[in-house]
C-alpha cells in the first residue's frame, strides 16, 4: 500500500490544526491579555483605596490640598480611585514614609523637601537657606515642568514618582523675646527645628541653639522657657495657638517648606493611563492656583496673629542678604552634595524669574 496519501492526509490535518490553533490562540491571547491588563486597573465596582499621609495637623494647608485634590481624583475616576488621608505622621513620621514609598507599603504622602534630602541629598537645592526669595519664587521655579520632570527623574531612583510640588509655606521666625530683624538678635536664643542637619547648621551659623522635639510639646515648652522661639510660618501662630505665648514673628523666608506630592512607583503603575491623568490633572488644578490660595491663607493668619497681639516684622532686601550671608557656611556643606546639573538648573531659572 502506497504511503503518499496517508502522508498527505496527515500534512493536511497538521496544517489544518495549526493554521487554526494559530489564529485561535492569537485572537484569544491577544483578547485575554487585554482583559487581563484592563481587569487589573481599579473601577467603580472594584476602587482602589490609597492611603496618603502627611505630617500637617488637620488644619494645615496640606490637609486642605490633600483633601481638595482626593475628591477631585474621585470624581474624574468615577470612584475607581479613592484616596484617605491621615495627617499629623498618623502613618509615621517622614523617614518611615519615605520608606513605606520606596518598598510599596505606603500608597502616597506629601513629604517635605528637606526629608526626602537625607535620602536623597539633589534636593537640597530646594531648600538651602535664603536661596529663595519668598514663596511665589519657590513654587514657580519648582512648579516649572523641567524642574519638575528633573526632580521625578531622582525620585524614580526609589521606586517612588513625584506628581507635582503641590504646597509650599514660607517658615518664618517666632520668639517669646524680642523683634528680630538680624542675625545678632537670634544669637544665644533656644529655638525649636524641623529635623534635618540643614536646618540644625543653618540655625547654628546664625547663632541659635537649635532643638528638636515632637511639635506636639512645642506649646508648651515655649510657655515653660523650655525653647524661647521656633521656625514656622505665620499660620501656625493662630492654628496652634502659638500666638498666646509668642509675642514676636519676623516673616523670615529663611526656607521654603514645601511636601510635594509622591506615589508609590508599584503603586502607580497599577493604575490606568486615564487613572494616573487624573491624579496629574487634580494636581495641576490645585497647583495652578495655590499662590492665590496660600496668599489668602496667610494674610488670614498674620491679620488674626496681629489682633493677638503679635508683633509682624518684614525684611527689608538688605536685612535679607545680611541673612544669607550669615549663613554662607552652610551652602559650603550642602551644594557639593547636589549633582551640578541640579543646582544650575534651580539657579538659572531662579535668575530668569529675577530678570
Amino acid at each position: 500500500m502506497s504511503t503518499a496519501p496517508l502522508c498527505l492526509a496527515l500534512a493536511l490535518v497538521l496544517t489544518l490544526a495549526a493554521c487554526g490553533g494559530g489564529a485561535d490562540s492569537s485572537r484569544n491571547s491577544g483578547e485575554a491579555g487585554t482583559s487581563a491588563q484592563e481587569a487589573d486597573y481599579p473601577t467603580a465596582e472594584n476602587p482602589i483605596t490609597l492611603k496618603l499621609g502627611h505630617v500637617g495637623p488637620p488644619a494645615s494647608s496640606l490637609q486642605i490640598a490633600a483633601e481638595t485634590m482626593a475628591d477631585e481624583i474621585k470624581e474624574a475616576t468615577g470612584g475607581a480611585v479613592l484616596i484617605e488621608v491621615y495627617p499629623q505622621s498618623q502613618l509615621g513620621d517622614a523617614v518611615v514614609m519615605l520608606d513605606g514609598l520606596s518598598n510599596g507599603t505606603l500608597e502616597m504622602a506629601m513629604v517635605g523637601c528637606n526629608e526626602i534630602a537625607t535620602m536623597l541629598p539633589d534636593f537640597y537645592a530646594f531648600c538651602l537657606p535664603f536661596l529663595f526669595s519668598d514663596i511665589d519664587e519657590f513654587i514657580n521655579v519648582a512648579r516649572d515642568p523641567e524642574v519638575t520632570a528633573k526632580a521625578n527623574e531622582i525620585m524614580n531612583s526609589k521606586g517612588i514618582t513625584l506628581i507635582g510640588f503641590s504646597s509650599g509655606e514660607s517658615r518664618g521666625y517666632s520668639n517669646t523675646q524680642h523683634t528680630v530683624r538680624t542675625p545678632a538678635d537670634i544669637a544665644g536664643q533656644k529655638v525649636r527645628i524641623q529635623a534635618g542637619t540643614i536646618y540644625v547648621d543653618t540655625f547654628e551659623a546664625l547663632g541659635a541653639v537649635p532643638s528638636t522635639m515632637a511639635f506636639s510639646e512645642v506649646y508648651s515648652a515655649l510657655q515653660q522657657g523650655v525653647v524661647d522661639a521656633e521656625d514656622n510660618g505665620a499660620d501656625m501662630l493662630t492654628k496652634m495657638k502659638f500666638a498666646e505665648v509668642e509675642k514676636y514673628h519676623t516673616v523670615l523666608n529663611h526656607m521654603i517648606q514645601s511636601n510635594p506630592l509622591l506615589i508609590s512607583t508599584e503603586v502607580w503603575n497599577r493604575l490606568s493611563p486615564e487613572q494616573q491623568d487624573a491624579i496629574k490633572t487634580a494636581e495641576a488644578n490645585w497647583g495652578d492656583g495655590y499662590l492665590d490660595f496660600i496668599h489668602e491663607q496667610l494674610d488670614a493668619s498674620i491679620q488674626s496673629a496681629e489682633e493677638a497681639g503679635v508683633e509682624i516684622t518684614e525684611l527689608t532686601d538688605a536685612e535679607f542678604q545680611a541673612f544669607k550671608d550669615a549663613t554662607s557656611s552652610v551652602y559650603d556643606t550642602y551644594v557639593p552634595q547636589i549633582d551640578p546639573a541640579v543646582y544650575e538648573l534651580v539657579c538659572n531659572k531662579i535668575d530668569a524669574l529675577r530678570g
